[in-house]
Parts: structure tokens; C-alpha cells; sequence
């Protein structure tokens, strides 16, 4: 069984579907069991997600991401939590690529996400960036900050179990997160969508698909208030064009 530091080093490869097949699967029951593990990967899947979509007002500069990293190491983790050394944190700074992306503290994604947000422009002088990242952070509150647990009930399939939470971003919208075991895989010509619903009717949150294994972890932003719509569901739908829901339902939960 792996530790968490140890498991924190795979996220990013689990986030971009790169583990094999028996790693998958081992990353799977770890994150069914640590919600520490899950939310680290919650936040890094957010922070890829935003920093995807930020532009930046110039390339930043290469000495950047030491800098960063360094004040990151001298920042003690607030949860009291088994965290990544700086023997880590280094070997992330090697990384080629998707630098930032394969960043596993939640300091440093915090301080990612803060930045991007506030669309500020990469520059060499970072002596103020801790009272700079401090200060944002107070006002746009913890990222990726849970709100509630969700509880998945099986809604016509069997043997199938799930859980999730719903996420609050900097932004003020939400992001739900599932983590289901059991799910039969996708048939041809199919998918599974994620709804939220209410008086209002109907919204998407999103789709996805299970081809490998029976075990998903799956995020996404929503667009609506969630107090607006209060029920989530996972149906399997087919892939006919047809925007509304019209496949049964596996999953429903209660926000």
C-alpha cells in the first residue's frame, strides 16, 4: 500500500489517463479510502482547468517556477496533513512540459490559481509575492473549498456505488466531483451525462465515458446555482444529438 506522499506523485499521470492499467486500479481504492488523496486531486484537476484557460499577459519567466516552488517549502501545511518534501517538490521542478500542471502541493496551487485569477502579469520580482498570494487568498477564501458531501443512491442499476463532493472555486461558481465503482462500461453508441435539476428543469454538467476497468473519477463546473437545482443525476444516454434527457437513470443524489 502506498503512502500518500507517494500516491500525491501519481495524480497527475491518473488526471491525464497515463497509468497503466494495475496503477489505475490501485489509485482507484486509495482514493475511495483517503479523502485527503481526493481533494488534492480535486484541486489539481481545478487548477489545470483554470490555468488552461488564463491567458497570460507574457511567457513567464523561466526562473519563475523555482521561486515559487521555494516559497512553497517554507509555508507549513495548515491540515497538519502528511505532505510532499522539498525532495518532491524538486523533483516536480525537473518535470519538462506541463510544469505547473504536475505540481502536487495545495499551497502551490493555491498560489496558482490566486494568480491566474487575478490576471496579474508574470514578473522577476517576487519579493512580496507571500503578502501578494496571502492577501488574495483571504479574499477569494480556500480553492476548491468543499461544501458538501454528496451521497449517491443507485437509481435502476445494480452494484453500482458512489460518492462525490460539490466544490466551491475562486470564481463563486461550483465544480462536483464523483468518484463511482461498479459502472458497466459505455456502450457503443452511448455515454453517461451528469444533470442537475429543479423547479427550473434540467441542466447538463457534463458527460463521460468508462472503457477501461469499472472504476471513474470525474470533475466538472457547474453553471447553475446548485441551491437552484438541488438534485444531481447520472443517466446513460445515447449518442443521438438529442440535448435533453431521455436515458435511465443509474445514480441520484440529493444536494
Amino acid at each position: 500500500m502506498k503512502r500518500c506522499s507517494e500516491v500525491r506523485l501519481d495524480l497527475p499521470a491518473y488526471l491525464s489517463s497515463e497509468l497503466d492499467h494495475a496503477s489505475a486500479a490501485a489509485l482507484d481504492e486509495h482514493l475511495a479510502a483517503c479523502g485527503a488523496c481526493l481533494g488534492d486531486l480535486s484541486e489539481l484537476d481545478l487548477v489545470t482547468a483554470v490555468l488552461s484557460h488564463s491567458g497570460l499577459e507574457h511567457r513567464p519567466p523561466g526562473h519563475l517556477e523555482l521561486e515559487v516552488l521555494t516559497l512553497v517549502t517554507l509555508e507549513p501545511d495548515p491540515a497538519g496533513r502528511e505532505g510532499s518534501s522539498t525532495k518532491d517538490l524538486s523533483r516536480a521542478s525537473r518535470l519538462q512540459g506541463r510544469s505547473i500542471r504536475l505540481v502536487l502541493a495545495p499551497a502551490l496551487a493555491a498560489a496558482a490559481v490566486t494568480l491566474a485569477a487575478f490576471g496579474m502579469a508574470w514578473r522577476s520580482d517576487l519579493s512580496n509575492a507571500r503578502d501578494r498570494i496571502q492577501a488574495m487568498q483571504q479574499q477569494l477564501g480556500p480553492t476548491g473549498a468543499p461544501v458538501r458531501a454528496i451521497s449517491f443512491v443507485e437509481s435502476g442499476s445494480t452494484g453500482v456505488s458512489a460518492r462525490g463532493e460539490l466544490v466551491r472555486q475562486p470564481d463563486g461558481n461550483h465544480r462536483i466531483v464523483v468518484w463511482a465503482k461498479g459502472l458497466p462500461h459505455t456502450p457503443a453508441g452511448h455515454h453517461y451525462e451528469v444533470w442537475l435539476s429543479g423547479e427550473q428543469g434540467w441542466v447538463s454538467a457534463g458527460s463521460f465515458q468508462v472503457s477501461d476497468g469499472d472504476s471513474m473519477m470525474w470533475s466538472c463546473p457547474v453553471g447553475v446555482s446548485p441551491a437552484a437545482y438541488p438534485e444531481v443525476w447520472i443517466t446513460l444516454e445515447p449518442d443521438d444529438g438529442d440535448p435533453r434527457r431521455t436515458g435511465p437513470s443509474v445514480l441520484r443524489a440529493s444536494l
